[in-house]
């Protein structure tokens, strides 16, 4: 039995529909930021999902400059909790954050610090995921906002071994509605079989469909570009972004079929966390106050991270198109404002604003209580498992 985020649902999750973009925007233009959590993906990152090997020539195997140990000058910062993230792994391994992931990171923290300045004198509240790539993001982005600037004693990257950063495909329920959401759209969506009938007819005699689907060829391709590698043999630039937005839209498709189940019980826990750092902030923040240090949270996640909840936020693609891949330290940040609204930007630009009280109803309204106990579905062991190379 696996215990997954099922609670009491409340009508009327999706609330993008209920916004005026441009008027929000307009309305709120000289409002002052005094807090934000943001949520980032990690930086750029050996590939995950390998390329079959007979496809491979010998000028296409890749060799990437992945990292298990941050740089010399990164900012001293203690990491506590979790395992998995600092298990040895070879270099060039998979899913490994690159030099050039690195660099992303520290310009992520260099963002932060042009918009809101350094926090408060404790420091940012740091997150990841017990992956190594994402404590390594986390690392490099508060390197990058307290360059050339004293470190907080004390700071530290906590990491989360809960499912709340990550899509759990292991949840049988979302599991399920994850594959009947793909396999309607892959059997429905033109653009879809278009894109994998193209995968095909590249890869040739090479072709397997478990290896080369659109996701392993997005993530191949994405990872040589940005480690300024050739591309692979079979995937020219083209195909790589038919492949890449095409996955995108699969992903966007699975998570939507399941319309409000499916935001509760892949992002449910995610916005119990965003609505209580939210309620936190504005009891210690309230309206008109004079400013001080902006509060922050930061998240380091996933590209799945951002998914999840742009599903939840946005579940018709109205704000976000739906073939647009969160790229490498992507941002979704949460911003309070001092007249006590709240905004949500992606990748910095403004979505929607609406005011505090009514967002953290819609988070809980997302998350619900309490959790309870879900049973595995019949015919498997362990029940479904949404496996992305499928």
């Amino acid at each position: 039995m696996r215990v997954c985020a099922l609670r009491s649902l409340c009508a009327g999750l999706p609330f993008a529909h209920q916004l005026n973009k441009q008027a929000c925007e307009a309305a709120h233009d000289d409002a002052h930021v005094v807090a934000a959590v943001v949520l980032f993906r990690h930086g750029a990152r050996s590939p995950v999902f390998p390329m079959p090997a007979e496809s491979l020539m010998p000028e296409d195997v890749c060799t990437y400059n992945t990292m298990n140990a941050v740089p010399a000058g990164a900012a001293t910062v203690a990491v506590h909790g979790g395992r998995r993230y600092a298990r040895f792994a070879p270099h060039g391994a998979p899913g490994l954050l690159t030099d050039v992931g690195w660099a992303q990171g520290v310009a992520v923290g260099r963002r932060l610090y042009a918009r809101y300045g350094l926090p408060d004198d404790d420091g940012p509240e740091v997150r990841s995921t017990d992956i190594s790539r994402t404590v390594l993001t986390a690392r490099a982005v508060l390197t990058g906002l307290y360059e050339g600037k004293p470190v907080p004693n004390g700071l530290r990257i906590h990491v989360d071994t809960s499912p709340t950063m990550i899509l759990d495909t292991t949840c049988t329920p979302l599991a399920e509605t994850l594959i009947a959401g793909r396999a309607i759209h892959r059997e429905s969506d033109v653009a879809n079989g278009s894109a994998r009938a193209a995968v095909a007819q590249s890869f040739g005699a090479s072709y397997d469909p478990q290896i080369c689907g659109l996701i392993a060829v997005h993530d191949d391709c994405i990872a040589r570009r940005f480690a300024g590698l050739p591309p692979h043999a079979f995937v020219d630039v083209s195909l790589c972004d038919y492949a890449s937005r095409e996955a995108a839209r699969e992903v966007r498709a699975a998570l939507r079929h399941g319309d409000s189940l499916s935001a509760h019980l892949s992002a449910g826990p995610l916005c119990e966390l965003l609505a209580n750092r939210l309620s936190v902030f504005a009891a210690s923040s309230p309206p008109n106050e004079a400013k001080g240090p902006v509060k922050l949270v930061l998240l380091s996640g996933h590209d799945t991270s951002l998914m999840m909840l742009l599903n939840a936020l946005d579940p018709k693609g109205a704000l976000v198109s739906d073939g647009v891949w969160p790229p490498h330290t992507s941002c979704i940040a949460l911003e309070l404002l001092d007249n006590g609204n709240i905004r949500v930007c992606y990748q910095w630009e403004p979505l929607l604003t609406m005011h505090l009280d009514g967002f953290v109803e819609k988070l809980r309204a997302i998350a619900g209580q309490p959790r309870i106990a879900v049973g595995v579905s019949s015919g498997a062991a362990d029940g479904a498992v949404f496996r992305w190379s499928d």
